[in-house]
């Protein structure tokens, strides 16, 4: 086989590739992922890349380009970055009651009767169960040493394992958010329920697809597509267990507890199940219930007996995320619509009576992706935007010259461009208006100069861009009139509607029911609730009695197939236009 010397300029760092390696290939090996939006298919441009062969560099799309000869690859900031913009959970406060402990036991309470046994004197005194497993480790301990002191860890009575000497100082608890795009892990002490850190990461996935479809279609068509995308999450989480190592003693060595919440597809691929069932219908998933496991069962970085266990699914591709969502809303009898908006749409209705869940496919584009100039939300994305006489203000994430638009961003893009008459309720753009250019035929608004740019081009939103917003904005409103109509009530009768999620979070409301993105319903109030699902994982590490709350909802929630709705076509397409006027309070 013949290889090539592929020079990454940004690290001063030279790998050999195997010829014919896609750039893409080669960026994930050298541990530079690139977000392929489409899934590889080259049709999003996201991957472009600068490349010098010889003296002369040039763009190419990274999914589709072979490698053939030695070059040099310029990968930008935003290609570089594996940072994104996440959402804390406030000052919530979580009851402390965790499944996880440390007991320390001196030398007098360890030393049995005459005629007794080690393992018998332990466990009587504190009435833990030992496994085979512990009892093994005890012995070698025992046989090993002039014991002082032996340290339990013992998940809810049962003993996991057992280590010598007193170590009840360092106990560790991580509860794990993994998003489409985006994983967050948050580090608790287990012995007073401290935060001691939050670490976020891109989910190395997204080199294989933005959102679940992608991925799963991955999986299908690649012999190790599976197993590749699982130790992509695996290497995810543990780079987010590196980054606590280095700030807290002995992270990986304490670790006794995990706990992760994902949609379906994300839960499929943390256990290296192939998720193709998911893709088809009936849209099953090989294990719907609280699945949990051993560290020696992944190769995460922790011990070989640290609980992981992984939050039910509710249905289709309404995941763990979902359920943890539910886990933070108040236990009383208020209906409530509540929606996580991200790269996967997921809505409930209802309350923990009866809660009935469904997700839509809204797509990537209201997190940046699918859009000409979109970014996360990252530093140089611009994430507000509004039009006063004419005159242009946005903010951009860090400050400086925005390098390109977030979520949140385009929806206040597209509201104002409503609002100001340059596109019209059917989204099309108005050619007469002299702030609407033309390209090759092209329609597009100009929202930041060359000049004010950093990539000295110009901010622009095209015609297509405002289709996409479209397509996604549809999605998500006909989910939620169609889970209201099957759930029975109508939109007044409801208390309130909650957003969950980044997006949610940063959005402007206003401009969000304005372009028809959320319903909107006189008198109900819109709250946000931050990150869900973050909540909601860190809830279930830190209070054992959320596993039963978790099961008790998983069994009052039926889900619901939006798409063989016979109305769900019609809604959409009707969905499609924007409300302009007849939305603005």
């Amino acid at each position: 086989m013949k290889f090539f010397e592929v020079y990454f300029n940004h690290s001063n760092s030279t790998f050999a590739i195997p010829e014919n390696t896609l750039i893409s290939d080669a960026c994930d090996i050298a541990g530079y992922p690139l977000n392929l939006v489409c899934g590889g298919k080259g049709t999003c441009g996201k991957c472009m890349v600068t490349i010098r062969i010889g003296g002369v560099k040039q763009n190419f799309l990274a999914c589709t380009t072979s490698i053939t000869e030695d070059i040099s690859i310029y990968l930008s900031e935003e290609q570089l970055s594996k940072e994104a913009q996440i959402l804390g959970t406030g000052e919530r406060s979580f009851h402390f009651n965790p499944a996880v402990r440390k007991i320390r036991l001196n030398k007098s309470q360890l030393k049995p009767q005459s005629y007794g046994s080690f393992i018998e004197q332990i466990s009587n005194y504190k009435n833990l169960i030992f496994t085979y497993a512990t009892v093994s480790k005890t012995a070698q301990i025992i046989s090993a040493s002039q014991m002082e002191a032996l340290t339990l860890i013992v998940d809810n009575e049962t003993i996991i394992d057992v280590q010598p000497g007193d170590t009840t100082a360092f106990l560790y608890g991580l509860a794990v958010d993994i998003g489409t795009t985006t994983v967050v892990g948050y580090l608790y002490n287990l012995n007073d329920g401290r935060l001691l850190g939050t670490y976020s990461s891109l989910n190395d996935q997204i080199d294989r697809g933005a959102d679940v479809i992608s991925r799963i279609m991955y999986c299908n068509m690649s012999d190790n597509g599976t197993r590749e995308l699982h130790d992509k999450i695996i290497n995810t989480i543990n780079r987010l267990i590196d980054k606590a190592e280095k700030e807290h003693h002995a992270v990986k060595s304490h670790l006794f507890n995990i706990v992760l919440c994902g949609n379906s597809t994300m839960q499929h691929l943390f256990h290296g199940f192939n998720p193709g069932a998911l893709g088809q219908y009936p849209f099953v998933s090989i294990h719907g219930d609280s699945l949990i496991s051993k560290g020696s069962d992944s190769a995460l970085k922790c011990p070989d007996a640290c609980r992981i266990v992984f939050l039910p699914l509710l249905g289709g591709f309404v995941g763990a995320d979902t359920l943890s969502v539910l886990l933070t809303v108040n236990t009383d009898k208020k209906k409530r619509l509540v929606i996580d908006l991200g790269t996967n749409g997921e809505i409930a209705v209802g309350n923990q009576d009866l809660y009935y869940v469904a997700s839509t496919a809204c797509g990537p584009a209201l997190e940046g992706a699918g859009i000409t100039f979109g970014m996360r939300g990252t530093l140089g994305a611009i994430e507000r935007f509004e039009m006063l006489n004419e005159a242009i203000q946005y903010d951009v994430i860090g400050g400086g010259k925005p390098s390109g638009i977030c979520g949140s961003g385009i929806v206040d893009i597209v509201a104002e461009l409503l609002r100001q008459g340059l596109i019209d309720q059917t989204g099309k753009m108005n050619k007469k208006s002299d702030l609407i250019s033309d390209f090759d035929g092209i329609a597009y608004f100009m929202v930041v100069s060359p000049e004010n740019s950093l990539n000295g081009k110009g901010i622009y939103v095209t015609q297509k861009d405002i289709r996409q917003i479209q397509l996604a904005k549809s999605a998500i409103k006909t989910g939620c009139l169609l889970l209201l109509e099957r759930y029975g009530i109508e939109g007044h009768e409801l208390d309130e509607i909650l957003l969950s999620g980044a997006f949610g979070n940063y959005i402007n409301v206003k401009n969000a029911e304005y372009i028809g993105l959320i319903p909107k319903f006189e008198g109900v109030p819109v709250l946000s609730i931050g990150n869900g699902a973050g909540s909601g994982v860190q809830q279930y590490l830190l209070d054992k009695d959320q596993s039963s709350v978790s099961l008790m909802i998983k069994k009052h929630t039926q889900h619901v197939e939006l798409a063989s709705d016979p109305q769900f076509q019609t809604t959409y397409i009707t969905n499609m236009s924007f409300g302009g006027t007849d939305n603005e309070s």
